[in-house]
Order: structure tokens, then C-alpha cells, then sequence
């Protein structure tokens, strides 16, 4: 349901839909930068089943185009085929394969140069990087290791540049191209060290650190509009650095849940009565 009214609240059509199973988070991380390039939302759907909300979406966005991202094994071809839209499916049998595909696919639609690489199972890192994935397929690895075929397709391509997004427990190899690593100790300090890198606007999206499954979609809407996603725990503790270093808050919180929101807000105008009186 968040899913649908993520697109509600950005696109009034589009020609294409990408539909991702919702309890598979690296693939619909990794389809963001998809879904920017082609300007259509992600909608989240089950193996089988297709929830109503989703369903919803898809009629009234009235798509030609439907891209499913992931093997068989997370969206079943019955599902797909019962769109009744053209269909195209970019997965593999695991995490990894996807991600190369999905990559490989966008290789089709631009001269790839760079590329973000995060740990498979890493989701709240490829989080934070996935607003800022416009034309950078995040590509997932193991910490030490990857794919034959991933290696294959990275020295092919002849990169000159990747982001590393996360520390070294997380990702630790070597790659054939210049590096730049985006990383922390943790998940909040990874957010922020990706968005003190990319500048980002004016707006906020704020999402649970832990609690991702909300905030699988909202890379794309934040992306569109040029925002970064906030990973922020239920006290703040972990997270203040983002805010903390952000001078005007005049700034939405577009992506968050009410008890959350209530908790930002308060902080929020919290520094920003410190900062009035600092001035006094």
C-alpha cells in the first residue's frame, strides 16, 4: 500500500512499471536505478498474488510496459502474464544475478561508466545510495568475493570509477577501476556519509534504519525530486549527524510514519531553537 501511494504522489502516468516482490529488498534496490531511467514507479507485489493496492496502481497508471525484476522463484510467470501489458522479466537465481542484470539491461540504454557496489545482503546500504542511482547500477557483491560473471561483465565494461557503499566489514576487494568508498562504522553513518557526498536538496525522506520494507520504494520518488533517504533509528541516537549538519530546516519529511515523524519534528525544532538562541 505505501508502495502505491508512493506513486500516487509522483506520477500521474507512466509508461512503464517495475514490479518487484516486496519481501525481496536487494532487488528492488537494485531495480531503482531502472526505474529512474525509465520514469516509472517500483509497485511491490507477492510470489503469487498481486495485492490490490498494486493492482489499483497498475490500471490507473495504464502502462504499456511492466518489467519484473527477479527470478521465478520471487514472481511467479503467472503472475506476469496475468497483466495482460508486454512483459519483460530481468532477474536471475539469486540476489546477484539480478543485480548484473538489471545492469546489463541498462547497459542497452546509456554508455555505463560508473557504478555503486554494496554487499548483498547490505539493503540499508544500497538504501542509501538508490536516490542517487540515476544512471549507476548498484551492483551487489559479496565482502570478499562476487560472481564470475560479475567480475567478467565489470572488466568488459572498461568502468572508470565506483562507489563503495559501506565499510570494510562489509565490502573488502579489489575492483578494476578507481574507487571511492562511502562508508561507516554502521548503517546511519554509511546514510550519512552518502549524502554529505552527494549534496542533495532541500527535502528530507525519512525512513526506519532497521525497519526497511516502507522504504523500498521511496528511492525513486526521493530520486526524482533530487533527495536523499534519512536512516534514522526510533530514538535518533545513531542518526543525529544527518541533521545536525543540515543548517536550514526548512526541509519536508516526506517518507516516515506518524510516531516517527512526531519524534523528528520535535528534534528538528529542537536545533533549531538552539541555533536561534546561539545567535542571541
Amino acid at each position: 500500500e505505501t508502495a502505491a501511494l508512493l506513486s500516487q504522489s509522483s506520477f500521474d502516468s507512466a509508461d512503464t512499471v517495475v514490479l518487484v516482490n516486496g519481501a525481496a529488498m536487494a532487488d528492488g534496490l537494485c531495480a531503482t536505478p531502472l526505474a529512474l531511467e525509465v520514469n516509472g514507479p517500483i509497485l511491490l507485489v507477492e510470489k503469487d498474488r498481486i495485492p490490490e493496492a498494486t493492482l489499483n496502481e497498475i490500471n490507473r497508471l495504464n502502462p504499456s510496459n511492466i518489467i519484473v525484476v527477479g527470478g521465478t522463484g520471487v514472481i511467479s510467470d503467472g503472475l506476469a502474464n496475468s497483466l495482460g501489458r508486454n512483459i519483460q522479466r530481468l532477474g536471475g537465481a539469486n540476489r546477484y544475478e539480478t543485480s548484473l542484470a538489471i545492469a546489463a539491461h541498462l547497459d542497452t540504454m546509456f554508455d555505463i561508466d560508473t557504478v555503486a557496489i554494496a554487499n548483498g545482503y547490505g539493503e540499508a546500504d544500497a538504501m542509501s545510495i538508490s536516490p542517487f542511482s540515476h544512471r549507476l547500477p548498484i551492483i551487489l557483491v559479496e565482502k570478499s568475493n562476487m560472481l564470475n560473471t560479475t567480475r567478467e561483465w565489470l572488466l568488459s565494461e572498461e568502468l572508470v570509477w565506483g562507489f563503495i557503499i559501506g565499510g570494510e566489514g562489509v565490502v573488502n576487494q579489489a575492483f578494476p577501476f578507481g574507487t571511492e568508498r562511502l562508508g561507516g562504522a554502521n548503517r546511519y553513518e554509511t546514510n550519512s556519509s552518502v549524502i554529505n557526498k552527494f549534496n542533495p536538496s532541500n527535502t528530507l525522506y525519512v525512513t526506519k534504519g532497521i525497519e526497511l520494507v516502507d522504504a523500498l520504494t521511496a528511492g525513486v520518488i526521493a530520486g526524482r525530486n533530487d533527495s536523499p533517504v534519512v536512516l534514522v533509528d526510533g530514538n535518533l541516537k545513531d542518526c543525529q549527524n544527518p541533521f545536525e549538519e543540515y543548517n536550514n530546516y526548512q526541509k519536508a519529511i516526506r517518507f516516515a510514519d506518524k510516531e516517527l515523524k512526531s519524534t523528528l519534528n520535535g528534534y528538528i525544532e529542537h536545533i533549531k531553537t538552539r541555533n536561534e538562541n546561539s545567535r542571541l
